[in-house]
């Protein structure tokens, strides 16, 4: 991590049941990840964050021995444990009955509703085979890898196209840095403000590749970690020239997200590229804006010129929800501008209503 999170105990699971229910006001992620994100004070942020992640992906639990094993999941993905390869905090190796836990992240509703886009951590686009956190448990211990074993990953139903391997992630969630940017006008500027930054998560490769399977349409694949995210994810290869996007709320923007930048920020900007399994986190806030122009921004010279997709801008203010669901293609900047931007207009929505834009990305 690049910045020291709470340390917290571990959630002691029923290891009969076969799939979590999240208990409330509690997150699996931070129960069951030493390392716990940072949460924003802004409650309009906290509570529409409590709402996404209440209709994210679930954990799924299962038995394992603790001396080695096989584990299928309900949507057909095999993670095979080693011999021996499990190890008590102690180092000793863990014998007996244990408890695994896997929460797979597979959609583009999935990547918004569990905050978990597929940018890397250089603001190019990736698109996802799947996002995985595995742990392993025995009682209130948290289990580790022996060094130099990992757990094998096959995972079903892969439209690979021409791809034989894919490239695998390692995701960071937490930094520590000054707020540092570009304005409205995409001109640098900054504020010196400490904060500290949940961008969901931001992947970086890892050396491993996840090996494809074309006749059988599965990928093979290491995680060497348990509780983190690991991302089986292809670069998108996009030729031609890349822009600059800003994104301008007109209304309903809540300005506690300028200062909330630690994973519950109340308003935020997603992008889905077309026909691709994908979701972009424009989570770089705009600095100095005027109203009408705050928002957020792409990496500098990140998104290609001529692609098509669809922005979904939400906003939480006063405990009413507000939501644009727009489909775009990015054009060239005007002559004498660096960047292009869109102004989005948000209207009010109901929790359902928010939703069914959010599983609109799926079929986008």
């Amino acid at each position: 991590m690049k910045a020291a999170g709470v340390a917290i105990a571990l959630f002691l699971l029923h290891a009969c049941s076969k799939n979590l229910q999240e208990q409330p006001g509690q997150d699996p992620v931070n129960t069951l990840n030493s390392k716990a994100a940072p949460v924003a004070n802004d409650r309009d942020g906290k509570e529409l964050h409590t709402f996404l992640k209440s209709q994210a992906p679930k954990w799924e639990v299962y038995d394992i021995k603790a001396e080695g094993g096989q584990i299928k999941t309900k949507d057909g993905a095999v993670f095979t444990f080693p011999q021996n390869s499990l190890l008590l905090p102690s180092g000793a190796p863990a014998t007996g009955a244990a408890v695994v836990y896997i929460r797979r992240i597979s959609r583009p509703s999935d990547m918004v509703l569990d905050s978990k886009p597929t940018g890397t951590i250089a603001g190019e686009q990736l698109v996802s085979y799947g996002e995985f956190f595995i742990g392993a448990a025995q009682g209130s211990q948290q289990l580790r890898l022996r060094p130099g074993t990992a757990v094998t990953a096959t995972i079903p139903a892969i439209k690979v196209d021409n791809l034989r391997q894919i490239p695998m992630w390692d995701g960071d969630t937490t930094t520590l840095a000054v707020l540092k940017g570009y304005n409205y006008l995409n001109q640098v500027d900054s504020v010196v403000v400490p904060y500290s930054a949940n961008r969901g998560i931001e992947w970086k490769a890892n050396g491993n590749v996840a090996a494809v399977d074309p006749v059988n349409q599965t990928a093979t694949f290491r995680i060497d970690n348990l509780f983190r995210w690991a991302n089986c994810d292809a670069l998108l290869h996009m030729p031609g020239s890349k822009t600059t996007v800003l994104g301008y709320f007109t209304n309903f923007y809540n300005a506690a997200a300028d200062n909330s930048f630690g994973g519950m920020e109340p308003t935020m900007l997603f992008y889905k590229p077309a026909n691709l399994n994908a979701v972009i986190k424009f989570f770089t806030p705009i600095l100095v804006a005027p109203v009408g122009f705050q928002g957020f921004m792409s990496y500098q010279n990140a998104v290609p010129i001529g692609q098509s997709g669809t922005f979904l801008a939400i906003s939480a203010l006063n405990g009413n929800y507000y939501a644009e669901l727009r489909s775009v293609t990015i054009p060239a900047p005007p002559a004498g501008q660096n960047y292009v931007a869109f102004s989005f207009n948000l209207q009010p929505v109901t929790q359902a209503q928010l939703l069914a834009l959010i599983n609109n990305l799926n079929s986008l």
